[in-house]
């Protein structure tokens, strides 16, 4: 027989480490989304989840809800399947579990985990973009990143109480500067040189607190030197020589991605 329960109130953040190990290039650190306390309901769903099974812990959520499973056992059985699809590497299953949790419950008490849930799944397939030697295309990588980056800013400014909050400042930490890489890259394939400029103008403006807005500006000063505008470039050149000396950022010439590493094993 099916246990059915409810949810605990409260999860355990027992952080589990699923992004690759490299360099990274941020400060601060996220934990990677954690397992919900309650047990998974009925053995197929509770074997799958155990063994990180997606598309098992997927089946047997559909049983239960085709099985006439009251409606709060599913909606476990959704954020319990959406866990082990994260943390399979399957992120879009993760997020389709997530969404159909939010479509039904929008105001359920752990609203808030799906959507962090929800964000982190964009983020990996963001990530994913740039598992090849080869960044993706500047129109690609913006949408995806804009994608994850509102999710996860939604979850802080609609749940200021949520334990998930600061979980979700580094991502946007890093998503802010993946918005800011593939405008830079967009401004450098420019083949018109006014686009270029108002596309390097773009990244000081809306991201001067990243590496990348000082690029842009080195870009500005090389259009205007190579159009023979060398009173700007002059104007340029002296604003950049008042900038600290690491001001140019530690990211590489290719901006590389690189996701936010699990510094902590276990939260309170």
């Amino acid at each position: 027989m099916i246990r059915k329960t409810l949810f605990k109130n409260r999860f355990r953040y027992t952080a589990f480490v699923v992004f690759p190990m490299g360099i990274w290039m941020m400060s601060g650190c996220a934990t990677a989304p954690s397992a919900p306390e309650s047990v998974p309901e009925g053995p197929d769903l509770q074997a799958a989840v155990a063994a990180s099974d997606c598309a098992g812990a997927r089946a047997a959520v559909a049983r239960l809800d085709g099985a006439g499973t009251s409606a709060a056992v599913v909606l476990e059985g959704r954020l319990q399947a959406a866990y082990a699809c994260l943390h399979a590497g399957h992120p879009e299953a993760a997020f389709e579990e997530s969404r159909r949790f939010l479509q039904a419950a929008p105001r359920h008490v752990h609203a808030d985990y799906a959507r962090y849930l929800a964000a982190v799944a964009r983020f990996r397939q963001w990530e994913a973009l740039h598992a090849g030697e080869e960044p993706p295309p500047p129109d690609r990588d913006s949408t995806a990143a804009r994608g994850a980056f509102v999710l996860f800013r939604d979850l802080v400014r609609g749940y200021p109480d949520s334990p998930y909050r600061e979980e979700a400042v580094p991502y946007l930490m890093r998503l802010r500067q993946g918005l800011a890489a593939a405008e830079l890259r967009a401004a450098r394939a420019a083949g018109d040189p006014e686009e270029a400029l108002a596309r390097a103008q773009y990244v000081e403006k809306h991201y001067g607190d990243t590496p990348q807005a000082q690029k842009a500006l080195a870009l500005r000063v090389k259009i205007h030197e190579a159009r023979g505008e060398e009173a700007r470039a002059r104007a340029l050149r002296r604003r950049m020589d008042r900038l600290p000396a690491d001001a140019m950022g530690e990211a590489g010439e290719d901006d590389a991605v690189e996701a936010p590493s699990s510094c902590r094993e276990s939260r309170p």
